[in-house]
């Protein structure tokens, strides 16, 4: 995967996208997946039911 980083933008293999769009993508893309991971091994699953207590 070629990455290109300019002051405006990103070039993913010859495909230009909006810097603040791309890191904002990487970002969701796998903190928000590691954050659930972590949350179910340190509450043995239990976050998911705390979640629906409070809502």
């Amino acid at each position: 995967m070629g990455i290109k980083v300019k002051k405006d933008f990103v070039e993913v293999n010859n495909t230009k996208k909006d810097k603040k769009e791309y890191v904002y993508e990487m970002f969701f893309k796998y903190s928000i997946k590691n954050m659930i991971f972590f949350n179910d091994v340190i509450s043995f699953g239990m976050h998911r039911y705390w979640k629906k207590l409070s809502c």
